[in-house]
């Protein structure tokens, strides 16, 4: 624009020209030019007069954030003032005012070098960790991982850390433990040669012995086993031990030590003619031996596979508490039965036996303890007669029947120590401690039917002070012999077998013992009718029924009890039934039905010679001077 002249303002005017033409050259606002002059001085506001000024002078120097002023002169005193900009800030270096560190970040500043005012504030960034090497924190052993780890190497700071591998075993040699042998395994291992830790172990396989020949490491004799050996020949072991059987005694002929005589048994042996050592010692009972060989050729004569051969032996009659001499002599003679018996069964067949009762003495005073010791007594002397079937029955004197006695002995007692003797018997199951059953002997086809004559105390109980019923069948037993006994319907042929009825009673001996006889007679004739009887005022009766049957043949009735060999037939009707009587084991009252004073079977049950006088069985011991035996 061009340019006008100043005019001259009044003094008041000129100062807020001067205050704003100031305030207009701040920082941001426009700045007047240094050409155009401001007037201050009124006085020479004048159109006609040029002024002529000087050079500029500064008034007030500028700063960098404020004007100054400049002035001139003119030489009619006018004076020109004018405004200079502010310098404005003039920056300096940028400096740093936080360093930057690894994990924070830094500032820096620029100030004004006239100032020092801070014009501008920056960010440094944080450096970043500056990782250094890789260092071992754990060293790795052979079983254990390690751990290595890298750190700042400003500021220290671990940076990361890493898995080291176990270094594993280092295996060293193989060491023997435990050197072999010929009897035991030996040992070696294996060991880390850094941790010493056993790695491994293996078997040193023993040494192989070497075998030499069987040598007789002890000769046998006649009776030890020998052994011999093998032995290895590099080390002496035994390898094998064998037995060398024993040789077995080398029997001589029998020599005879001593010969029996009417009291004593004989001995006889057989020595051994290597090593003299007694072999087998045996009695020599003469007696028995000559009976047995007696006896066994009668049978020959008439044995055929048709014929059943049994034993049977009754009244042994033993006291297990008494030091008579009959009393030992019973013993003696029991125990010369039994070897009897057993020369008989080594020259023909038995099929069985059966004993037939009284085994003890029992009698006036007795008492059911010592009637026990005697049933011991004989079964030590008499079971085990055979291996064959065994029936044992009981007599009168087993139930302890006299009136002085302490009491009777029960069922149950006597099944303890007589009925469980026998072998192959069939108790009546619903009477089982009755003391009665049966045997069946299938190849011969016989049946023996064992009676229980005493049992008449089941339906007759004794009472203190009066003799207990010594010989009769109670109705239980007799409806068993006629349902169950006398019942073959279970066999083939029931007509082909035969009956043998076994008691210590003959059945003709008392009415009620007739009662069975009468239930035998009925089967045999296949009638149906009833057994009646009476005792001591009581009446009994049983029924029984054989018509339609087919029965066995009854052969025998065997019984003891008369101490004699007397035989005979019995019937109810007629005489149709063989009997025959066992003479007693035991020694004295032989034939005792004849010879006991006062006894009313006398003329009936003994057995009598020609000429009307007893007979008697002497036992080879009773009479020194008699020497037939």
């Amino acid at each position: 624009m061009p340019k006008k002249p100043l005019r001259a303002f009044p003094r008041c005017l000129a100062l807020l020209l001067l205050l704003c033409t100031a305030a207009s050259c701040a920082p941001g606002m426009p700045q007047p030019t240094p050409e155009t002059p401001t007037v201050t001085d009124p006085a020479a506001d004048s159109t006609s007069h040029v002024h002529t000024f000087g050079e500029w002078e500064v008034r007030t120097a500028p700063t960098c954030t404020q004007t100054g002023t400049v002035q001139h002169h003119c030489p009619c005193g006018v004076k020109g003032i004018r405004v200079t900009p502010a310098t404005g800030h003039t920056p300096g270096e940028w400096t740093v005012s936080i360093s930057p560190t690894c994990m924070q970040e830094g500032t820096q500043q620029t100030a004004c070098t006239a100032c020092g005012a801070v014009l501008d504030t920056q960010v440094i960034p944080k450096t970043g960790h500056t990782p250094g090497e890789w260092t071992v924190s754990i060293s790795p052993t052979c079983m254990q991982e390690g751990t290595q780890q890298t750190a700042c190497t400003a500021c220290g700071v671990v940076l990361d850390t890493q898995i080291i591998p176990k270094t594993g075993h280092t295996p060293g040699e193989w060491t023997v433990i435990e050197s072999p042998s010929y009897t035991e395994d030996g040992l070696q291992q294996i060991a880390c040669t850094v941790c010493g830790i056993t790695l491994d172990t293996r078997t040193l396989p023993r040494h192989q012995h070497t075998p030499g020949e069987w040598t007789t490491h002890q000769s046998p004799t006649c009776t030890k086993d020998g052994t011999q050996q093998i032995v290895c020949t590099d080390c002496g072991a035994v390898l094998d031990t064998q037995i060398i059987p024993q040789n077995g005694h080398t029997p001589g002929e029998w020599i005879t030590v001593s010969l029996p005589t009417a009291l004593e048994s004989g001995e006889k042996q057989i020595v051994c003619s290597v090593c003299q050592q007694i072999i087998l010692t045996e009695s020599i009972p003469e007696f028995a031996l000559q009976e047995a060989d007696r006896v066994a050729a009668q049978l020959r004569d008439i044995q055929s596979e048709h014929t059943f051969t049994f034993a049977a032996l009754s009244d042994v009659h033993m006291r297990a508490n008494s030091n008579y001499s009959q009393s030992k002599n019973s013993v003696k003679s029991a125990q010369m039965a039994k070897k009897s018996l057993q020369y008989l069964e080594e020259r023909i067949h038995l099929e069985g036996a059966v004993l037939l009762g009284d085994y003890t003495a029992a009698g006036q005073d007795y008492t059911v303890p010592s009637l026990i010791d005697d049933l011991l007594l004989a079964k030590e002397h008499l079971s085990d007669l055979g291996d064959y079937p065994v029936a044992w029955l009981r007599g009168n004197h087993e139930i302890n029947y006299y009136p002085s006695r302490d009491r009777v002995t029960t069922n149950e007692e006597l099944f303890e120590y007589v009925d469980k003797n026998s072998r192959g018997m069939i108790f009546d199951p619903d009477n089982p401690h009755g003391g009665y059953g049966y045997i069946d002997f299938p190849e011969a086809k016989i049946r023996m039917i064992c009676l229980n004559t005493t049992d008449a105390l089941a339906e007759n109980p004794a009472v203190d002070g009066q003799e207990a019923p010594n010989a009769g069948i109670s109705t239980a037993q007799l409806s068993w012999l006629a349902n169950t006994a006398l019942d073959f319907t279970g066999k083939d042929n029931p007509e082909e077998w035969g009956i043998v009825v076994a008691s210590h009673h003959p059945l003709n001996m008392t009415k009620q013992l007739e009662s069975a006889l009468q239930i035998l007679e009925a089967y045999r004739n296949r009638t149906a009718g009833q057994v009646r009887y009476t005792v001591n005022g009581t009446k009994y009766s049983l029924s029984y029924d054989f018509i339609n049957i087919t029965p066995a043949e009854i052969l025998c009735n065997i019984h003891g009890h008369n101490h004699n060999f007397n035989d005979g037939q019995m019937g109810i009707n007629e005489p149709w039934l063989w009997r025959f009587c066992i003479p007693n084991v035991t020694s004295g009252r032989e034939n005792g039905s004849a010879s006991s004073p006062g006894s009313p079977y006398a003329d009936k049950w003994g057995d009598f010679d020609e000429n009307g006088d007893p007979v008697y069985y002497k036992k080879y011991y009773w009479s020194e001077e008699i020497q037939d035996y």
